[in-house]
């Protein structure tokens, strides 16, 4: 038996009425908290600049898939898995959303099972390959991991058979990639990754219903997916893969921002908070972290991907604005001000949480700081958790703001209402009527 045999029966067994109750209301939420970030993402230029792109024939699977995707990620404030790394539900949802928008009545259970079953296949993959394939060779999950989850979602809404499927997944295993250059020195490269993911999965499927094949050892082969991306892989949990539900372990995100810095955005927010200060009281922030910190502790941003991932400027941004939204990150590149406000912050190398990192991979974002104030009180705080994760997570609340927050400046508040109907219900609905997300009306011509 293959590792595709073994994860297809692990994805098989993903069945709305054998899930448990957490588990669908994950899947909901995940869908808002996208939809979301997708209505705002698809103001922002680079949206129309990869609508121009693709000629604006959006009116297809694969390219809507690949606009959806793209934009979505556009903002940094999609979801992610902190085991798996990346960011899966731009990939997951934006193929999920455009295969169903062209497969005339799909019901909402359907629709919940093949996110579900996509999460499962990403995150097997994901945590297989990493931190290695991130760290040492400069693979982002998103994409390596995304292209086959994407081929999961599309088999599913496609009525795929078995070996289908199958060949579906190693299509996507062994024609994908995604370099991560990006994060060092920007560039649109990042966000364009997840949307080819999901087109590419979905291209696997279609090639796959007509008969083309994969390598039947694409993901453990000696020149597969496992060895290709990463240089020590994980496989007992490829060659022994478990259905986990793992959409339960996804995080959310409270600021526009690489999640690398959100554990010391909720730290500062607070100290600040809780002590009444403003930028003018706070003399020096020191942030304590691993060496997956250090990567993002240099000054002055060039440019929107380089500033989403930037420690120094993150924090400025917190304490002149007190949030970090898209807005305030793009808009801020080049402020004097802000540039001086960094110079506040610097970024050290502490063993306690290199050890911890080395003890518990997941843990790469864990971190402490310091702030000292300029009458002299020192204020200090560590954070493993940031607000998001499983850990430590999003209130009901706190969800439906975001959502309100993202969509009623773009749709209006009664259409943003519509959409959070329609996403509450999603699994009481024989028929998803799509009509109620008014963007995909505008964008598919």
């Amino acid at each position: 038996m293959t590792c595709i045999d073994s994860l297809y029966d692990v994805i098989q067994a993903i069945r709305f009425e054998a899930m448990p109750q957490e588990v669908k209301t994950k899947a909901k939420q995940l869908l808002g908290d996208y939809l979301s970030v997708l209505t705002a993402g698809s103001e922002k230029l680079e949206a129309h600049q990869l609508a121009a792109a693709l000629q604006g024939k959006l009116n297809n699977p694969e390219n809507l898939a690949c606009w959806l995707g793209s934009v979505s990620r556009l903002m940094d404030f999609d979801d992610g898995h902190r085991h798996a790394m990346g960011h899966p539900g731009v990939v997951i949802q934006s193929a999920t959303l455009a295969c169903a928008f062209f497969k005339p009545k799909i019901d909402g259970r359907t629709y919940i099972e093949a996110l579900v079953r996509g999460y499962e296949m990403y995150c097997h993959l994901g945590r297989t390959v990493n931190p290695s394939a991130y760290i040492e060779r400069g693979f982002d999950s998103t994409a390596i991991s995304g292209a086959s989850a994407a081929a999961v979602v599309a088999a599913h809404i496609m009525g795929l058979g078995e070996q289908e499927t199958k060949n579906a997944i190693a299509l996507a295993a062994t024609l994908c990639g995604g370099l991560n250059q990006a994060a060092i020195d920007g560039s649109s490269q990042k966000c364009i990754l997840a949307g080819w993911a999901a087109q590419l999965g979905i291209t696997a499927a279609q090639m796959a219903k007509v008969g083309l094949d994969g390598p039947d050892h694409a993901i453990e082969g000696r020149l597969g997916f496992c060895h290709a991306f990463s240089p020590a892989p994980n496989m007992e949990i490829i060659n022994h893969p478990q259905l986990r539900y793992d959409i339960l372990a996804v995080y959310t995100k409270k600021f526009s921002c690489v999640r690398r810095i959100h554990t010391q955005l909720d730290l500062l927010e607070s100290i600040i908070r809780a002590n009444s200060l403003n930028e003018k009281d706070i003399a020096q922030v020191t942030v304590y972290g691993g060496e997956f910190l250090q990567a993002a502790a240099f000054y002055d941003p060039q440019n929107l991907a380089q500033a989403q991932t930037c420690i120094p400027y993150s924090l400025a941004l917190l304490m002149h604005y007190g949030h970090v939204t898209e807005d305030d990150v793009r808009s801020n590149i080049g402020n004097a001000t802000i540039s001086a406000l960094s110079k506040k912050i610097r970024v050290e190398l502490d063993e306690k949480f290199v050890e911890l990192a080395q003890k518990e991979k997941s843990l790469w974002g864990a971190a402490g700081i310091t702030v000292t104030t300029t009458d002299g009180r020192v204020f200090e705080a560590e954070e493993i958790y940031p607000k998001g994760e499983k850990e430590n997570p999003f209130t009901e609340a706190d969800l439906k703001e975001k959502f309100d927050t993202l969509v009623s400046p773009v749709c209006g508040a009664d259409t943003a209402r519509q959409i959070w109907t329609l996403i509450d219900t999603l699994d009481e609905q024989n028929v998803v009527d799509f009509s109620k997300i008014p963007l995909l009306g505008q964008i598919v011509n």
